[in-house]
């Protein structure tokens, strides 16, 4: 295990030895189990991000496909449509249902 020394503002020092206390473990140990907390918390932050991003793809995705299924619809209701109705439509436009 790698030996390491850092300074830390007075409050940070406290916190750990809150920690410490409250744990019934060494500094050290408080220290250790801290950044692996941080490390930890960090890549839940980066998935969490990944998620995110994945779940407004596929939103992204479900809008433009639900917009081809309604140009779809719109365009087999217009191709079974009589003569008379499809001038009509193209004369005044087609309603909006």
């Amino acid at each position: 295990m790698e030996q390491v020394a850092a300074r830390v503002p007075e409050e940070i020092d406290e916190a750990i030895q809150a920690y410490s206390d409250e744990n019934d473990c060494s500094r050290s140990e408080a220290i250790r189990d801290l950044l692996e907390r941080g490390i930890e918390y960090d890549q839940l932050q980066t998935e969490n991000q990944r998620l995110q991003n994945e779940k407004h793809t596929i939103i992204q995705q479900r809008e433009q496909h639900t917009e081809l299924v309604e140009y779809i619809e719109e365009e087999k209701s217009y191709r079974k449509a009589g003569l008379f109705t499809r001038a009509k439509w193209w004369a005044f436009g087609m309603p909006d249902d």
